[in-house]
């Protein structure tokens, strides 16, 4: 039980430092050379967005770690557990639709916020937007709790932890040169900074996501 509470904890407390960093933060104008910088008390770190050569060592990893999970018995592929969820009365699809329904509607929220210029309407849009938000990741909790011993989950799981590890660098102080945060995946698991684990990950999403967006817009 100390565990489960100790991971809601955490999720809180990771969702209340990525709405400050969306609220106080303009993205587009930290981003430079497909890089942001950030500080952590007196450390600056930067994080870099996922270029040819780091998504191939990213994909040889990601390999290893499928067929070292297919070999482990302590897990399954998702679809038997949501098979053996389903005969218990939890319905993941089902939570699937649901948080797929908020997306949209926050979609919508978002689309009418940015035309609006009346400070009221823009007040109420946005309680709207992080009341929906909140529905999501209430939600997205409980699916992943669920498929947490999942094989694509916890190769999921490994794919962002082993993307900060390629991604992720620190400032040495001394000289002024950028060196890896960590050299090794089992410096990684031993880091304790869950503020730096929060911030690298949402920029790296965000670098890809606006990535995403910019060739998308150039296809068309």
């Amino acid at each position: 039980m100390e565990d489960k509470a100790k991971k809601t904890e955490d999720a809180i407390n990771a969702l209340k430092e990525l709405q400050e960093i969306e609220e106080t933060l303009e993205l587009e104008k930290l981003i430079h050379d497909n890089k942001i910088v950030f500080n952590i008390k007196d450390e600056i770190y930067r994080i870099n967005k996922i270029e040819f050569e780091m998504q191939e060592k990213l994909n040889s990893a990601k390999r290893k770690k499928f067929f070292e999970l297919m070999d482990d018995d302590s897990y399954v592929l998702e679809e038997t557990l949501v098979e053996k969820y389903l005969k218990k009365g939890k319905d993941i699809p089902q939570m699937e639709k649901q948080i797929n329904t908020l997306n949209s509607e926050m979609q919508d929220f978002l689309f009418r916020l940015a035309p609006e210029t009346e400070p009221k309407s823009i007040e109420k849009l946005k309680k709207e937007i992080t009341s929906l938000r909140n529905k999501i990741f209430k939600i997205s909790m409980e699916k992943t709790d669920l498929l947490e011993y999942s094989i694509e989950n916890q190769l999921l799981i490994y794919e962002n932890e082993y993307a900060i590890i390629l991604s992720l660098e620190k400032k040495n102080k001394d000289n002024g040169k950028w060196e890896k945060c960590f050299k090794t995946y089992n410096d990684f698991k031993k880091c304790e900074n869950n503020q730096l684990i929060n911030k690298a990950v949402y920029f790296l999403n965000q670098l890809n996501y606006l990535k995403g967006l910019k060739d998308n817009s150039e296809s068309l």
